[in-house]
């Protein structure tokens, strides 16, 4: 499953599916166009379509939702919070893996804590809203970093976004992970990555993130 620069993978030991269905441990869609996002009612459709056609996920990356990505920081209003609650309850008895992604990379402070306890807050609330799995996303965003204070500790140029979601103690995907699991007690958090590994063409990210350089 792949949309854009995001990729998320995870170890399967399931059983082989049936004929005309995907071998692929994640099989679905990524909503995550510009553009006015799908309504609530489209979305649940597409739960049924995918479950008449054998996919197993849905994404929920929508660029121009500001709860996910310009505004990440502040929670959805109640009446949005129910519908993704609604959302995750289908997909659920659906069979179907529900991502919610939270995309915090343009405006995003590194160098502190107060926006890592913001981005876990805001999942926090998701979780308790029934989404069980989330997506970090740094798509579509300046390679640069944005806040002096990140620029004097990770240091500046093209490539410094990279820098502070690599490192263990920063806000990379294995953190984000680790610290969901912890706060909601479930034994694991899927983990995601923004750019598949295995391309080409090298980046800073990349570069930090595979096994070998």
């Amino acid at each position: 499953m792949a949309s854009n620069d995001f990729v998320a993978r995870v170890a399967d030991a399931a059983e082989p599916p049936p004929a005309g269905v995907s071998a692929l441990s994640w099989h679905g869609t990524v909503e995550s166009c510009y553009g006015p996002p799908w309504s609530h009612a489209d979305r649940l459709a597409h739960l049924e379509f995918s479950a008449r056609v054998g996919f197993n996920t849905y994404v929920h990356a929508p660029k121009d939702d500001p709860y996910q990505r310009e505004r990440w920081r502040e929670p959805y209003p109640a009446a949005e919070l129910a519908q993704l609650g609604e959302l995750a309850d289908t997909a659920r008895a659906l069979g179907i893996r529900f991502v919610v992604t939270i995309s915090p990379g343009l405006s995003m402070q590194f160098a502190g804590n107060a926006d890592h306890e913001a981005l876990i807050g805001k999942a926090d609330l998701l979780w308790g809203a029934g989404v069980s799995s989330f997506g970090l996303l740094f798509d579509d965003v300046p390679p640069e970093l944005s806040t002096p204070a990140d620029v004097v500790r990770f240091g500046p140029g093209r490539g410094g976004l990279g820098r502070p979601t690599a490192r263990p103690a920063g806000c990379s995907p294995r953190t984000f992970s680790t610290d969901m699991a912890s706060r909601t007690r479930c034994s694991s958090v899927p983990p995601t990555t923004p750019a598949p590994l295995d391309r080409p063409t090298a980046t800073s990210w990349r570069r930090r993130h595979r096994p070998t350089s």
